[in-house]
């Protein structure tokens, strides 16, 4: 699965489908960057303040699965690179 790519911020729909309730968008920022947004779509009542702050609180932490993810495959892509360089 490619974690980039499906979290998007600019790839996520606008507005709920049909027949659909949008409950929440939560922004997932590492520092100034955005990595992805979380949005909640379902047909309940409005989220509550808690429910609301747990959401927010998943979406750091999976803010920051992101970002790890993305350093490591930058890693590992520039270490592929550097012995590339050295045994051609």
């Amino acid at each position: 699965m490619d974690l980039e790519a499906s979290t998007a911020p600019d790839e996520a729909p606008a507005e709920p489908a049909p027949g659909e309730i949008g409950l929440g968008r939560f922004p997932l920022v590492v520092g100034r960057r955005a990595v992805g947004l979380l949005i909640a779509f379902g047909e309940r009542p409005p989220l509550s303040g808690a429910e609301q702050r747990t959401l927010t609180a998943f979406g750091d932490q999976l803010a920051l699965v992101l970002e790890r993810d993305r350093l490591l495959r930058t890693s590992a892509d520039r270490q592929r690179e550097g012995q590339a360089g050295t045994t051609g």
